[in-house]
């Protein structure tokens, strides 16, 4: 009947909408448990249920049957030495797990032949030039989505007496490095190394931002900026014009040119005899002499003209070391008077300031 609020065609329409969820739900349920059948029968076979680690330990063991030595993955452990030399320490990337931190495995290309120097800047008017072992790295991370994240440390260890300056930042042109971060290796260095996802890519960090001794408590995350998968970014310029587009694409080619994730060694010591005139090795032995020059250029800022060697070139090494240790201890005298006038004069101004609060309260 025309004049009934609800009519039969209106029942059966909610009939079929009715009978058609149930069917829905059923075919899932259905799916739901043909997925758990073979999930329980994929665990059976294998014995355990497989984890992310699980799964790169059993892409690293194929890939060590399939790839070539020079092509398989290495792990990401490297002695920081000069030819000839007992190291000086180890750089590596690690897992962090309850039972052991195990390096990452990395395919690794070490460039070989004229290798050009690299730049790096320590500000607008000081450019540095660096050479030496260069690699380059691609890593494979295994994710589970649901899982929890794995973590990664950058971990530097420096031998007894030994030292090193670890710069962390990022390839920004052809020859020039970008660093971000630096710290003075002296024991055990480890920096926090995550992959973070935001906007759809995965980006590195690494925390460690170089402090003095006496303020090493903490440190500072420095994250890298993020850059959009292809997919997204043609989606979200999609609608510009051409010109936005066109200027939209070469942001984005500078942003991924200068997204390769660096790490930096320089070792001190051969820096710091080039640095004073000396003959190569002269402070292998000096432990002493190069703490104390370190903490002259670190925390008082002596300039090198003070310290360092500026006679006869042909004199023995021994010679020209002696002369740099009698700078340092003259440079070294001075600043001891200094501290003790300094001293004796707040010990004056506290004794003042004391007589006068006695005097004033009488």
């Amino acid at each position: 009947d025309g004049d009934d609020m609800v009519s039969v065609a209106e029942a059966i329409i909610v009939l079929l909408a009715l009978h058609m969820k149930n069917i829905a739900n059923s075919v899932a349920d259905g799916m739901d448990y043909i997925e758990n059948m073979l999930k329980t029968q994929l665990i059976t076979a294998i014995g355990k249920e497989v984890q992310s680690s699980d799964f790169a330990e059993f892409v690293r063991f194929h890939d060590q049957k399939l790839l070539k030595n020079e092509f398989a993955p290495k792990p990401f452990s490297y002695a920081i030495r000069r030819p000839n030399h007992y190291p000086d320490g180890v750089l590596s990337i690690e897992k962090q797990n309850g039972e052991s931190n195990e390096p990452i495995m990395t395919i690794t290309r070490k460039l070989d032949g004229q290798i050009p120097p690299m730049y790096f800047s320590i500000n607008a008017a000081t450019t540095v030039e660096f050479t030496g072992d260069r690699y380059l790295h691609a890593w494979v991370l295994h994710r589970f989505a649901g899982r929890q994240e794995d973590s990664f440390q950058l971990v530097a260890r420096a031998r007894q007496f030994s030292s090193f300056l670890l710069l962390v930042g990022k390839i920004s042109g052809q020859d020039s490095f970008e660093p971000q971060d630096a710290i003075k290796g002296e024991a055990v260095l480890q920096l926090p190394f995550a992959c973070r996802e935001d906007i759809g890519s995965r980006q590195f960090r690494a925390s460690g931002r170089y402090h003095p001794p006496e303020q090493r408590r903490g440190t500072d995350a420095t994250p890298f900026e993020p850059t959009a998968l292809p997919k997204d970014f043609k989606d979200a310029i999609s609608s510009l014009s051409p010109e936005q587009q066109r200027f939209a694409t070469a942001f984005r080619e500078m942003q991924l040119e200068s997204s390769v994730f660096a790490v930096c060694l320089i070792q001190l010591k051969p820096q710091l005899e080039a640095l004073l005139n000396l003959p190569s090795d002269a402070l292998t032995k000096e432990i002493k002499l190069t703490q104390d020059l370190l903490s002259l250029f670190i925390d008082y800022q002596i300039p090198s003209d003070l310290l360092s060697f500026d006679g006869d070139k042909d004199k023995p090494a021994s010679e020209k070391v002696s002369t740099v240790k009698g700078h340092v201890g003259s440079v070294l005298k001075v600043i001891e008077e200094t501290k003790e006038k300094d001293l004796e004069a707040a010990q004056k101004e506290a004794d003042m300031a004391f007589e006068l609060n006695q005097a004033a309260s009488m």
